[in-house]
């Protein structure tokens, strides 16, 4: 493999493998000659010129909490490896020995020719392992949340979401033109006012995460179910960070809480992160999940979840039931870098969970402090407005169940050093 140039151990041009040469410059003929799009692309270059763009480094290895960047080892803090089983060889064989018995697709939507006895299989494990009647898989974690909101939310429904919600469900309920609002995080007192401003003919959705992704906060759900019993609102609990991980045996923040799966309306989830797959879910009702294989479009209309990754799924469940102490291990080394963090005087904003965010403030100290650490070989893009809130930019670190506390103090005394280094004390933001 010809290696890419380096400079300061930044790849000078990250876009100069993803082109071929020769093709006609879409610029140039002015297909996307527009104001936005010059604006990226002027922001881009001017990044790059300053050695700061870490983005779309791609890895020769497996992506563990160690990766393979140009020919250098490198700690990878952005995986989303939670459990540490990508490269586990249960999955990978299970994999394998479906594609190679079944194919690599069923070749059609699910609906019509493309169901196959491993979807009804993933599927009854995945209810059976959340805890709900029945479960619905889709492709990705976005087309479930997709779904939701095209085939149970009607116009005439208000949705009222957490200002912290995954970016997918702000896109589902805007293409789906659907009435909704932001409550304050995680806050049950603002969620009751904006619920008393709603007219009682009125459906009511309410859609918050188990874990959310950019700040790592645990829902309040029991508060937020003594609501639902008050008001009588639909609840969506998106478990993308959650499922697999959450509970004593990873079934979710309702394991959290000692709450039973049927008390929430929907649950849904992304299979692509404690479980090392593609694809997404929903899980509920028998009815829901029935009208949901008949009327959702990213179900009717897509092709089915390919037959390795459901292999890898079902094998992946199996795994997290058989070894707890995965999630155990991985719980340790949360509470090992959050109060390491805390000890030196890092801001992890609110973070109860194995996403933790330093949060640094500006989005020019925030990509230095991420081109920094790329610099010491560790791989951790900034995450900047607009992923997350105006002047709160932050390095999101992603614990795994199998990383050293050696490697811990390692990345921790990094960031203290590129924080003191390269970003002003006083354009460091206080969380909020």
């Amino acid at each position: 493999m010809k290696n890419k140039t380096v400079i300061n151990n930044l790849p000078k041009d990250p876009f100069s493998g993803y082109f071929s040469p020769g093709k006609p410059n879409v610029f140039k003929q002015k297909l996307l000659q527009t104001q936005i799009s010059s604006y990226w692309s002027r922001l881009i270059s001017k990044t790059m010129s300053k050695g700061q763009y870490t983005y779309l480094q791609s890895g020769e290895l497996k992506s563990t909490h160690k990766i393979r960047l140009g020919n250098e080892n490198f700690l990878n803090v952005s995986s989303y490896d939670y459990l540490s089983l990508i490269g586990n060889r249960e999955i990978e064989s299970s994999a394998i020995e479906a594609i190679n018995k079944f194919g690599t697709s069923t070749g059609g939507v699910r609906l019509l020719s493309g169901s196959h006895v491993l979807h009804e299989e993933l599927e009854h494990k995945l209810a059976e392992f959340k805890g709900t009647e029945a479960a619905i898989s889709y492709t990705s974690g976005y087309m479930a949340n997709l779904a939701i909101a095209s085939a149970l939310i009607d116009q005439k429904d208000k949705v009222l979401i957490d200002e912290k919600i995954h970016k997918s469900f702000i896109d589902a309920l805007s293409m789906a033109k659907s009435d909704f609002e932001k409550f304050r995080h995680n806050d049950m007192n603002d969620l009751e006012i904006k619920l008393n401003e709603v007219p009682t003919y009125r459906r009511v959705f309410v859609i918050v995460e188990g874990i959310y992704s950019m700040d790592g906060s645990i829902l309040e759900l029991p508060e937020l179910l003594l609501l639902k019993r008050k008001y009588g609102f639909f609840v969506v609990i998106d478990e993308a960070h959650s499922f697999g991980v959450l509970g004593k045996t990873g079934r979710g923040v309702n394991e959290h809480f000692g709450i039973h799966a049927n008390e929430v309306d929907v649950w849904t989830s992304s299979l692509s992160k404690a479980i090392p797959s593609n694809g997404g879910f929903i899980g509920g009702s028998r009815e829901l999940i029935i009208y949901l294989q008949h009327q959702s479009s990213p179900y009717v209309f897509s092709s089915a979840l390919n037959i390795g990754s459901v292999a890898a799924i079902i094998k992946s469940l199996e795994i997290i039931e058989r070894y707890p102490d995965k999630i155990e291990n991985l719980w340790k080394n949360v509470k090992y870098f959050l109060n390491s963090c805390k000890q030196i005087g890092l801001n992890t904003g609110i973070s109860q969970s194995q996403v933790t965010p330093i949060i640094v403030g500006s989005k020019n100290d925030t990509l230095k402090l991420s081109a920094f650490l790329y610099k010491h070989k560790i791989l951790s893009p900034a995450a900047v407005f607009p992923a997350v809130p105006f002047n709160q930019g932050r390095l999101r670190i992603c614990m795994n169940a199998a990383i050293l506390n050696e490697e811990m103090d390692y990345i921790i005394e990094k960031i203290d050093s590129g924080i003191k280094s390269n970003v002003k004390a006083n354009t460091i933001q206080k969380y909020s």
